[in-house]
């Protein structure tokens, strides 16, 4: 558990650098109640604000229709690049 403190702060540091420095952000929403295996999206936006306005699309989504859009791929599907 201790661990956990440690690790957490220690990947903060060296991957908000280089998301800052690549400008690749890599969005994620998970659904606990969807179908197991299919309860990840994942999609890569460039910037910061991208990144912000593709999360507040998928939680008003999610919040709507119960999943985002149709367009996002389960984890192991296309990723966008």
């Amino acid at each position: 558990m201790a661990l956990k403190w440690v690790v957490a702060p220690l990947a903060t540091a060296v991957i908000w650098p280089a998301r800052m420095i690549h400008g690749r952000w890599l969005v994620v929403a998970y659904m606990p109640d969807g179908p197991h295996g299919s309860n990840m999206h994942r999609q890569w936006v460039e910037g910061r604000a991208a990144a912000d306005a593709a999360a507040r699309q998928w939680a008003a989504e999610i919040n709507r229709d119960g999943s985002p859009a149709a367009a996002m791929e389960p984890e192991g599907g296309p990723v966008e690049r």
